[in-house]
């Protein structure tokens, strides 16, 4: 990862904002420990600018043409668009020019209130060059922890983390499959700790755990897998062309997409970021892409109340006050763990979407002999 300093004035740095991580999102001038490390560390790579924030992202020309006094933005990243293209100099003077038209350079305006595009004819003045150079390592992290179930005091959050470590199914290293039964009893000890968090926090897990609970005691099965591939013939609702919303796939995939925003959030406040900071960063790369325009505004009306980190870590540390430290290492590790969850369930939609899609065929093909099929499941 990289830093690119204004030549002009070295105090002043490339950065994105918490809240702006989105198509349009804002792109500007910072001054040097005004904002975390996260925000001005950024990818260059093949003329290309993506933010550490959110990769998902590209600096990008704001207009279809250069000229003097355009400006830029973040777009969602798109190898083949030229507007996220930039031509890198090198050497001591480094510029960012417009491979649309190499005649434009990213400046920074002379007040250093902002970027604009300029056109130079050579090398441009001190506002047009960047000095570009690797980011410094944070602090290491703690290591985490193992065998933390005999500490006598822990955080709210402790009795989540063993109830996830029990339902994991390990091959080696690889987690290739949960015990469903601790897997549903630790989204319910999940949702219980984020109901301390504040008002309707807990609503992103809330229904999708009560499918859980409501389809395990109908016709669960230990392995989670097995579970839900079980189920592929209550899709035939929808002549397999989606899942049917009542159903474990769907909360499968509406719990890994919510629960990495968790994963990802409790990773930031670990990291020391203020609560809005961390709630956009972690936003922008789980839920934004999944969420609708009413869907965003409802997110934002719960979590922008969220209470500031201090007040968080002191919820998480339960009754018995464990430190802030060790609400730390818990979050670290419900991090870790969580995300390795996530992408087991991810993996599962995957696996559960291509078996659908072959029965999708096969019921085109029943449909047109006329022969109708129902669920086993019913």
């Amino acid at each position: 990862m990289s830093v690119l300093r204004s030549k002009a004035d070295p105090t002043y740095l490339l950065a994105v904002r918490g809240d702006s991580l989105a198509d349009g999102g804002w792109v500007g001038l910072v001054q040097q420990g005004d904002c975390p490390q996260l925000f001005v560390s950024w990818e260059v790579s093949e003329g290309t600018l993506r933010p550490k924030a959110n990769p998902r992202f590209a600096l990008s020309l704001a207009a279809a043409s250069c000229q003097d006094g355009g400006w830029v933005q973040l777009a969602e990243h798109k190898p083949s668009d030229v507007l996220q293209q930039w031509m890198v100099g090198g050497g001591g003077s480094q510029t960012l020019r417009a491979r649309q038209n190499p005649g434009f350079v990213l400046c920074v305006r002379r007040d250093f209130q902002g970027l604009h595009i300029w056109s130079f004819d050579g090398l441009p003045d001190q506002y047009g060059q960047w000095e570009i150079v690797a980011s410094s390592a944070r602090d290491p992290r703690p290591p985490l922890a193992g065998g933390t179930a005999e500490r006598e005091s822990a955080g709210v959050l402790r009795p989540v983390l063993l109830e996830l470590r029990s339902a994991a199914c390990r091959e080696g290293e690889a987690l290739v499959d949960l015990h469903s039964e601790r897997f549903v009893r630790a989204m319910q000890s999940l949702v219980l700790v984020l109901q301390l968090l504040g008002w309707r926090v807990s609503d992103l897990l809330d229904t999708d755990t009560e499918k859980l609970v409501r389809f395990w005691a109908k016709a669960g099965k230990p392995s989670y897998r097995d579970w839900l591939l079980s189920e592929t013939d209550l899709h035939a609702e929808t002549g397999y062309q989606e899942y049917v919303d009542d159903s474990l796939a769907m909360a499968n995939l509406w719990l890994a997409r919510n629960l990495s925003f968790f994963v990802e959030l409790f990773d930031l406040l670990a990291d020391g970021f203020q609560t809005p900071d961390a709630v956009n960063v972690a936003y922008s790369r789980t839920l934004q892409e999944h969420h609708s325009f009413l869907q965003r505004q409802a997110f934002f009306l719960v979590f922008g109340q969220l209470k500031a980190r201090e007040s968080l870590l002191q919820v998480l540390e339960g009754e018995v006050a464990v430190g802030p430290i060790a609400v730390e290492q818990e979050m670290l590790e419900m991090a870790d763990l969580g995300r390795r969850i996530t992408d087991l369930c991810f993996k599962l939609d995957r696996e559960m979407s291509r078996k659908i899609q072959a029965e999708q065929s096969r019921f085109e093909v029943d449909e047109a002999y006329g022969k109708r099929r129902t669920s086993s499941l019913g």
